[in-house]
């Protein structure tokens, strides 16, 4: 069974599309390919990264300027799956999961989710698979630049000053002044090392703040408007959490103490351990 998985968006709406791919891959076993806008094939990379459960990358180089010009790849929301099988033949299931315009208040994952059948409506979020991760002996990895200027972040004082800091992302993105090493001009190579060997993760609404929730990296995501953090706040992700900085200009203490609070994930694995206990309390071993 194959299938082509259609998400023209950004990359950020590439990562976001996973929790979608895992399912999918589970309901239906077999190879699937995913389509993307050709400047953004080199998403490979971070899926590998992720350990998504995709084959290989599909490039469409057709675009519409106008429309793309607002949300990348939007164009391809109202291709239908006659026409995805008329320019792609061959695959046994077609998905076009490429964002449309959201209604207020949904997220952006499930969406996705809504439109290639993982879940049964928006109110409901796709359940995501992620590696458990040790939190000792790493470092803090701080992401603050945007594609979208609106989205850029300040963070003037270490939240973490006892942890070493790396900064990631393009030449272009803020770097604030403590951290003990600037990556930035390194690709996308590199910032994933980079994440590999965090404990922690600080970002911005964009791209690396989807990657650390996606390998299981504790991540405070800092948007700069509730809208925004209503439609991609990363608390959809098991390790993810996020908060919002009037202006991107975030205070170091709320970013720490809102980081240090138990995600999702951690409150899941106390209750499983309460609950085995529990069990082991009333049915205990004999000898």
């Amino acid at each position: 069974m194959s299938g082509l998985f259609a998400i023209c968006g950004r990359f950020g709406d590439v990562m976001m599309s996973v929790p979608s791919i895992q399912r999918l891959s589970i309901d239906h076993p077999g190879e699937l390919d995913i389509l993307v806008a050709s400047r953004y094939s080199s998403c490979i990379e971070l899926l590998r990264a992720v350990d998504a459960p995709v084959r290989r990358v599909v490039s469409e180089q057709t675009m519409c300027p106008m429309r793309d010009g607002i949300v990348t790849g939007m164009f391809m929301s109202s291709w239908s799956e006659k026409l995805l099988r008329n320019r792609y033949p061959g695959y046994d299931r077609y998905y076009n999961a490429a964002p449309n315009m959201a209604p207020r208040g949904a997220h952006m994952m499930s969406l996705i989710a809504y439109r290639c059948g993982v879940v049964s409506s928006l109110a409901e979020l796709p359940v995501v698979e992620v590696p458990k991760k040790s939190v000792s002996n790493g470092k803090m990895v701080v992401h603050l630049g945007s594609s979208d200027p609106n989205r850029l972040v300040c963070l003037p004082h270490n939240p973490f000053p006892e942890v070493e800091s790396v900064c990631i992302g393009l030449p272009v993105d803020p770097c604030p002044v403590w951290v003990d090493s600037d990556k930035r001009s390194e690709g996308f190579e590199i910032a994933v090392e980079e994440l590999r060997g965090a404990s922690l993760m600080v970002g911005s609404d964009s791209l690396f703040s989807h990657v650390s929730c996606l390998m299981g990296i504790p991540t405070l995501c800092i948007h700069t408007s509730s809208r925004g953090c209503i439609s991609y706040s990363r608390e959809a992700y098991p390790t993810g959490r996020s908060m919002v900085a009037d202006r991107g200009l975030s205070d170091p203490i709320a970013v720490r103490k809102t980081l240090l609070q138990p995600s999702r994930q951690e409150i899941s694995d106390a209750r499983s351990d309460r609950q085995e206990q529990e069990r082991m309390d009333v049915h205990p071993k004999t000898g």
